[in-house]
Protein backbone atom coordinates (compact mmCIF):
# COMPACT_ATOMS: atom_id res chain seq x y z
CA UNK A 1 0.00 0.00 0.00
CA UNK A 2 1.26 3.51 -0.91
CA UNK A 3 -0.04 6.93 0.04
CA UNK A 4 -1.34 9.21 -3.30
CA UNK A 5 -0.28 12.58 -2.46
CA UNK A 6 -1.93 15.16 -3.51
CA UNK A 7 0.88 17.83 -1.74
CA UNK A 8 4.51 16.88 -1.77
CA UNK A 9 5.02 18.41 1.39
CA UNK A 10 5.35 16.00 4.46
CA UNK A 11 6.76 16.53 8.61
CA UNK A 12 9.18 14.57 11.03
CA UNK A 13 8.92 14.89 13.77
CA UNK A 14 12.18 15.02 16.24
CA UNK A 15 12.95 17.32 19.98
CA UNK A 16 15.30 16.79 22.09
CA UNK A 17 15.80 18.37 25.66
CA UNK A 18 17.58 18.49 29.18
CA UNK A 19 16.30 19.32 32.38
CA UNK A 20 15.47 17.27 35.70
CA UNK A 21 12.42 15.64 36.60
CA UNK A 22 10.67 13.20 38.58
CA UNK A 23 7.50 10.83 37.19
CA UNK A 24 4.20 12.36 38.13
CA UNK A 25 0.32 10.07 38.72
CA UNK A 26 -0.96 12.76 36.57
CA UNK A 27 -2.38 12.16 33.07
CA UNK A 28 -0.32 11.92 30.09
CA UNK A 29 -2.90 14.70 28.33
CA UNK A 30 -2.44 16.91 31.72
CA UNK A 31 1.53 16.79 32.02
CA UNK A 32 1.76 17.33 28.33
CA UNK A 33 -1.21 20.54 28.69
CA UNK A 34 0.55 22.20 31.67
CA UNK A 35 4.34 21.60 30.21
CA UNK A 36 2.86 23.64 27.01
CA UNK A 37 4.86 26.98 26.09
CA UNK A 38 8.02 25.53 28.12
CA UNK A 39 11.10 26.88 25.99
CA UNK A 40 14.04 24.17 25.83
CA UNK A 41 16.88 24.54 28.35
CA UNK A 42 20.40 23.13 28.27
CA UNK A 43 20.88 21.79 32.26
CA UNK A 44 24.77 23.14 31.95
CA UNK A 45 23.14 26.99 31.73
CA UNK A 46 20.88 26.26 34.26
CA UNK A 47 21.02 27.60 37.79
CA UNK A 48 21.72 25.28 40.59
CA UNK A 49 18.23 24.43 42.59
CA UNK A 50 18.11 26.08 46.36
CA UNK A 51 18.76 23.11 48.99
CA UNK A 52 15.44 21.85 50.47
CA UNK A 53 13.50 23.80 47.82
CA UNK A 54 10.94 21.28 45.89
CA UNK A 55 11.40 21.56 41.96
CA UNK A 56 9.24 21.84 39.55
CA UNK A 57 9.31 18.83 37.12
CA UNK A 58 8.81 19.55 33.39
CA UNK A 59 7.65 17.58 31.03
CA UNK A 60 8.37 17.25 26.72
CA UNK A 61 5.40 15.39 24.85
CA UNK A 62 3.76 14.99 21.52
CA UNK A 63 -0.17 15.10 21.03
CA UNK A 64 -1.47 13.62 17.76
CA UNK A 65 -4.52 13.68 16.00
CA UNK A 66 -6.00 12.03 12.76
CA UNK A 67 -9.02 13.73 10.74
CA UNK A 68 -10.38 12.07 7.96
CA UNK A 69 -12.10 13.78 5.01
CA UNK A 70 -15.86 13.64 4.49
CA UNK A 71 -16.04 15.75 1.96
CA UNK A 72 -14.93 18.71 0.21
CA UNK A 73 -15.88 21.02 3.32
CA UNK A 74 -15.49 18.58 6.02
CA UNK A 75 -13.38 16.54 7.90
CA UNK A 76 -13.66 14.61 11.20
CA UNK A 77 -11.25 13.54 14.15
CA UNK A 78 -11.00 9.44 13.67
CA UNK A 79 -10.23 6.87 16.44
CA UNK A 80 -6.29 6.46 15.97
CA UNK A 81 -7.08 2.51 16.10
CA UNK A 82 -9.28 3.08 13.11
CA UNK A 83 -8.27 1.14 9.77
CA UNK A 84 -8.53 2.46 6.44
CA UNK A 85 -10.27 1.35 3.38
CA UNK A 86 -9.05 2.59 -0.42
CA UNK A 87 -10.12 5.78 -1.27
CA UNK A 88 -10.09 7.12 2.01
CA UNK A 89 -8.11 10.33 2.89
CA UNK A 90 -6.70 11.50 6.05
CA UNK A 91 -4.82 14.00 7.55
CA UNK A 92 -2.13 14.21 10.78
CA UNK A 93 -1.98 16.35 13.31
CA UNK A 94 0.69 16.81 15.77
CA UNK A 95 1.40 19.30 18.50
CA UNK A 96 4.86 19.52 20.63
CA UNK A 97 4.81 21.53 23.88
CA UNK A 98 8.40 22.08 23.35
CA UNK A 99 10.20 24.36 21.18
CA UNK A 100 12.48 22.50 19.02
CA UNK A 101 13.42 20.84 15.08
CA UNK A 102 10.37 18.72 13.66
CA UNK A 103 11.43 16.93 10.87
CA UNK A 104 9.11 14.38 8.74
CA UNK A 105 10.21 10.86 7.32
CA UNK A 106 7.40 8.21 5.88
CA UNK A 107 7.63 4.61 5.50
CA UNK A 108 5.57 2.98 2.57
CA UNK A 109 4.27 -0.32 3.41
CA UNK A 110 6.68 -1.37 0.44
CA UNK A 111 10.06 -0.58 2.88
CA UNK A 112 10.80 2.84 1.12
CA UNK A 113 12.10 5.69 3.37
CA UNK A 114 10.87 9.44 2.30
CA UNK A 115 13.08 12.03 4.25
CA UNK A 116 10.33 14.53 3.96
CA UNK A 117 11.08 18.01 5.75
CA UNK A 118 12.05 19.72 8.40
CA UNK A 119 11.70 23.10 10.41
CA UNK A 120 11.67 25.13 13.54
CA UNK A 121 8.27 24.38 15.75
CA UNK A 122 7.39 26.84 18.38
CA UNK A 123 6.18 25.52 22.07
CA UNK A 124 2.38 24.78 21.28
CA UNK A 125 2.34 25.15 17.76
CA UNK A 126 0.13 22.19 15.31
CA UNK A 127 1.70 20.94 12.63
CA UNK A 128 -0.57 19.43 10.09
CA UNK A 129 0.63 16.35 7.87
CA UNK A 130 0.29 17.21 4.64
CA UNK A 131 0.36 20.61 5.61
CA UNK A 132 -2.22 21.15 2.40
CA UNK A 133 -4.55 18.69 1.21
CA UNK A 134 -4.96 14.94 2.15
CA UNK A 135 -3.17 11.75 1.99
CA UNK A 136 -5.25 9.51 0.27
CA UNK A 137 -4.84 5.19 0.45
CA UNK A 138 -4.77 3.91 -2.66
CA UNK A 139 -3.15 0.50 -4.13
CA UNK A 140 -1.56 -2.72 -2.37
CA UNK A 141 -3.08 -2.84 0.99
CA UNK A 142 -1.00 -2.92 3.90
CA UNK A 143 1.00 -0.70 6.65
CA UNK A 144 2.16 3.35 6.25
CA UNK A 145 4.29 4.52 8.84
CA UNK A 146 4.57 7.96 9.77
CA UNK A 147 7.29 8.73 12.19
CA UNK A 148 7.40 11.83 14.47
CA UNK A 149 10.37 12.82 16.55
CA UNK A 150 11.36 16.03 18.36
CA UNK A 151 14.95 16.86 18.79
CA UNK A 152 17.31 20.06 19.90
CA UNK A 153 19.35 20.42 16.39
CA UNK A 154 18.52 19.57 12.78
CA UNK A 155 19.82 16.03 11.40
CA UNK A 156 18.02 15.20 7.94
CA UNK A 157 21.42 15.33 5.94
CA UNK A 158 23.05 12.91 8.20
CA UNK A 159 22.25 10.33 6.28
CA UNK A 160 23.73 7.56 8.89
CA UNK A 161 21.06 9.52 11.42
CA UNK A 162 17.97 8.83 9.16
CA UNK A 163 19.31 4.75 8.79
CA UNK A 164 19.88 4.42 12.56
CA UNK A 165 16.31 5.78 13.18
CA UNK A 166 14.13 4.14 10.91
CA UNK A 167 16.92 0.51 11.90
CA UNK A 168 15.77 1.36 15.38
CA UNK A 169 12.30 2.14 15.15
CA UNK A 170 11.62 -1.14 12.84
CA UNK A 171 13.24 -3.39 14.80
CA UNK A 172 10.89 -2.01 17.72
CA UNK A 173 13.58 -0.93 20.31
CA UNK A 174 13.22 -2.68 23.67
CA UNK A 175 11.60 -5.74 22.48
CA UNK A 176 15.18 -7.30 22.69
CA UNK A 177 16.80 -5.13 24.66
CA UNK A 178 16.34 -5.30 28.93
CA UNK A 179 17.70 -2.06 29.30
CA UNK A 180 15.72 0.00 26.55
CA UNK A 181 12.26 -1.28 27.75
CA UNK A 182 11.73 1.81 29.62
CA UNK A 183 12.12 3.86 26.79
CA UNK A 184 9.50 2.25 24.44
CA UNK A 185 5.89 2.58 25.17
CA UNK A 186 2.69 1.33 22.78
CA UNK A 187 -0.36 3.56 23.18
CA UNK A 188 -4.16 2.26 23.33
CA UNK A 189 -4.14 2.13 19.76
CA UNK A 190 -0.89 0.31 19.16
CA UNK A 191 1.33 3.64 18.01
CA UNK A 192 5.16 3.65 19.83
CA UNK A 193 6.75 6.64 21.64
CA UNK A 194 10.16 5.80 21.96
CA UNK A 195 13.35 7.45 23.35
CA UNK A 196 16.65 7.14 21.29
CA UNK A 197 19.64 8.26 21.36
CA UNK A 198 21.37 11.37 19.38
CA UNK A 199 22.96 8.73 17.23
CA UNK A 200 19.11 7.52 16.31
CA UNK A 201 19.68 4.35 18.04
CA UNK A 202 17.82 2.77 20.67
CA UNK A 203 19.05 4.09 23.68
CA UNK A 204 19.06 2.79 27.26
CA UNK A 205 17.30 3.06 30.69
CA UNK A 206 17.95 1.90 34.13
CA UNK A 207 14.78 1.42 36.27
CA UNK A 208 14.38 4.96 37.63
CA UNK A 209 14.01 6.31 34.12
CA UNK A 210 11.34 4.20 33.13
CA UNK A 211 8.53 7.24 33.05
CA UNK A 212 7.62 7.15 29.23
CA UNK A 213 3.32 7.86 30.09
CA UNK A 214 1.03 7.65 27.12
CA UNK A 215 -2.73 7.67 27.35
CA UNK A 216 -5.59 8.42 24.37
CA UNK A 217 -8.48 10.44 25.29
CA UNK A 218 -10.98 12.14 23.39
CA UNK A 219 -9.55 10.58 20.20
CA UNK A 220 -6.06 11.73 20.56
CA UNK A 221 -2.84 10.35 21.76
CA UNK A 222 -0.27 11.90 24.30
CA UNK A 223 2.99 10.82 24.88
CA UNK A 224 5.07 12.41 27.63
CA UNK A 225 8.07 12.06 29.86
CA UNK A 226 10.48 14.28 32.32
CA UNK A 227 12.96 16.06 30.36
CA UNK A 228 15.32 14.79 32.88
CA UNK A 229 15.17 11.40 31.50
CA UNK A 230 16.19 12.40 27.82
CA UNK A 231 19.80 12.55 27.92
CA UNK A 232 21.66 15.24 25.85
CA UNK A 233 20.40 15.18 22.08
CA UNK A 234 18.48 12.26 22.96
CA UNK A 235 15.43 12.00 20.71
CA UNK A 236 11.97 11.77 21.69
CA UNK A 237 10.43 9.48 18.88
CA UNK A 238 6.39 8.78 17.65
CA UNK A 239 5.73 6.47 15.09
CA UNK A 240 2.36 5.79 14.05
CA UNK A 241 1.11 2.65 12.21
CA UNK A 242 -2.14 3.61 9.84
CA UNK A 243 -3.60 0.48 8.43
CA UNK A 244 -4.77 -0.15 5.01
CA UNK A 245 -7.58 -2.95 4.65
Amino acid sequence: MNFQFQICRYFFLVMAIVASGHLSAQSARALFSTDSGTKMSNQSAEKKPEKNVPQKTSYAGLQYTIFQRLDQEKSVKVSPSKKFKSGDQIKVVVTSNKKGILTAINISSDGEVSVLSEQSLKAGAEVTVPSKGFLKFVGKTGVEQLIFVLSEAPFSKQKQVNNNIVESLSEACGSKNVAARGLVVDDAAGNQFSVLDNSGKCGTSSASTRSLVVEIEEDSGYGVLPVGDLSSGALLTLKLKLVHE
